[in-house]
């Protein structure tokens, strides 16, 4: 896998990766509920993983996609932004995973299929501490992603855990969309440029990101 170069994430990684972490949210509200350590084990963790696909693109066409990102990044801040970015879902995959610093570039996957993202995820949790050493979460969901008047809106759909639905009673206590707001990240550089997104849609199969109209 290409290593991912410093400073290339935020963009991306702040915005669209906000989908992977709404299904890790499924593993910190499991944990905050007061269960016995045997039924999450038995019920929402396994001791294998499952097999995470690779990034598809080569490092090449990995480094032409990232140009792209970038240039159309710098277009938004400087407001000359006037074609739209189209990311196929082996390209989004690739961006998000090799601009993740926090150890998801081999536990996630996502694709685009029939005008939906797909994220796919297998994660270890050891850092939840010894009763979970040596055990996965296995996750998936379908995620939907747009923007309104700078904010940017996640939407965790049909969430399952070692491919099973995710209970409703559990379902209810995740939150049906989760809202993003760049310009209360102070530090984030992005922030001008997400500023300047008119639209976020999914069409043809891919992630299209339009600036605003002049």
């Amino acid at each position: 896998m290409a290593e991912a170069k410093k400073g290339r994430g935020c963009f991306f990684y702040g915005c669209i990766t906000l989908m992977i972490l709404a299904i890790v949210a499924v593993v910190a509200i499991l944990l905050g509920v007061r269960f016995g350590v045997k039924y999450l084990q038995s019920n929402f963790t396994s001791t294998k993983p499952i097999a995470v696909a690779p990034v598809s693109l080569s490092p090449t066409q990995g480094e032409r996609v990232t140009q792209r990102v970038e240039d159309f990044k710098k277009a938004l801040r400087a407001g000359t932004a006037t074609n739209a970015l189209e990311l196929t879902g082996d390209e989004l995959d690739y961006i998000v995973r090799t601009s993740s610093t926090n150890g998801l570039q081999d536990n996630v996957h996502l694709t685009i299929t029939n005008n939906q993202i797909h994220a796919e995820m297998s994660l270890p949790l050891d850092m939840y501490g010894p009763n979970f050493f040596g055990r996965f979460f296995n996750g998936e969901a379908t995620v939907g992603v747009s923007q309104q008047n700078g904010i940017i809106n996640i939407q965790l759909l049909n969430p399952k855990v070692n491919g099973q639905p995710v209970p409703a009673w559990l379902r209810s206590r995740i939150p049906q969309t989760i809202p993003w707001d760049p310009q209360q990240q102070q530090s984030n550089p992005n922030a001008g440029a997400i500023t300047n997104l008119g639209k976020i849609e999914i069409a043809d199969d891919k992630l299209v990101l339009h600036p605003k109209a002049k």
